[in-house]
Order: structure tokens, then C-alpha cells, then sequence
């Protein structure tokens, strides 16, 4: 119904004026049509709680990588061993 009323040669576009046009199917059963409605509703929240998990998510495996990062700096500065650099061996 919508790929009717888009135009452009390149980027298909269609814009409010053509929205107008098109038509809406509106259910007889007004009940379908609330519950239809909420399951939308509901599947809308559901994905806004699954991005703010993500983002928690990233943000702990962040700070873990962070932090391996800052150890592994810390392992590289610290003096090797007795034979682990040439100016340990000569006097």
C-alpha cells in the first residue's frame, strides 16, 4: 500500500502529504484491536528494556577491559628477572 504512493528516481521517498492516502485497515472486533495495541505496547517496552540492558552490559565488559588494560601496563613496568633483560646480566 505505501510502495504505491513512493516516488524517486534514486532514494524512494514518500512524504505527508502521501501518507494521507494511504489506506488503514481498522478491525471490526474493537477488543482485537486493544489487544493488538498493547502487544505492540508491551513488545516496545520490551525492546527499550533489552537496549538498556545491552548498555549495562557494555558498560561492565568495558570496565573489565579497562581494567585488564591497566594491569597489563602495570605487569609491563614492573623489572624483569634476573636473566629477562641484558642489563641485568652485565655487571
Amino acid at each position: 500500500m505505501i510502495k504505491k504512493h513512493t516516488y524517486g528516481a534514486v532514494v524512494d521517498e514518500i512524504d505527508t502529504n502521501h501518507v494521507g492516502d494511504i489506506p488503514l485497515p481498522i478491525l471490526k472486533n474493537e477488543q482485537k484491536q486493544i489487544e493488538i495495541n498493547d502487544l505492540v505496547l508491551k513488545a516496545n517496552d520490551l525492546r527499550y528494556q533489552a537496549h538498556l540492558k545491552e548498555q549495562e552490559a557494555l558498560a561492565k565488559m568495558e570496565a573489565i577491559i579497562n581494567s585488564v588494560k591497566s594491569d597489563d601496563m602495570s605487569i609491563a613496568a614492573e623489572p624483569e628477572g634476573k636473566y629477562g633483560k641484558s642489563r641485568d646480566i652485565l655487571p
